[in-house]
């Protein structure tokens, strides 16, 4: 039976099926594992580094050190990989396994693939003060509430002061 040129839905061989299942499970193992490695040694560095130059972190103890930010950043980007990871391949392992293709398991499968990188770029920017202040700096200031009916008592009282003159003067 042939889907498309490319595609087609003969019936696999279980042995077949349970073949490419272990072999792309041991391959997202060995990559999660990759990634969780590198990640932890990122962090270990950074405590080191932290724990070193804790002399200098003394001075501004009232704000959280770089690299305790980092930390919280790496570690927060990680787990939301990971998890966003395996609950895709849980889905797909699920609807190939199971020979489910329904339009609502694909629809859940795209969000949940793209919600990490739809996540990550907000995290990272939310993590740099920089790009906050200029964010900020960019969006015009409104006046507050007092300050604008201030502005309007002040119109008010310029508008009573100016027919007063212009009776006075009609008299």
């Amino acid at each position: 039976m042939k889907v498309t040129k490319s595609c087609s839905l003969f019936p696999m061989n279980y042995i077949i099926r349970a073949l490419i299942l272990i072999v792309a499970t041991s391959r997202d193992i060995f990559l999660v594992g990759l990634m969780l490695a590198t990640s932890t040694y990122m962090v270990i560095i950074l405590f080191r580094h932290q724990r070193q130059h804790k002399h200098l972190h003394s001075l501004n103890f009232l704000r959280a050190s770089p690299e305790k930010k980092a930390t919280q950043t790496i570690l927060l980007l990680v787990v939301s990989f990971v998890v966003m990871y395996w609950v895709n391949f849980i889905i797909s392992s699920s609807a190939i396994l199971l020979w489910m293709y329904d339009p609502i398991t694909l629809s859940v499968q795209k969000i949940v693939t793209n919600v990490y990188p739809t996540i990550t770029p907000l995290v990272q920017i939310s993590s740099d003060n920089r790009i906050i202040n200029m964010c900020v700096q960019c969006i015009p200031q409104t006046p507050s509430l007092p300050e604008t009916v201030l502005q309007v008592r002040e119109a008010e009282q310029r508008d009573n002061e100016l027919r007063r003159l212009e009776s006075s003067y009609g008299n």
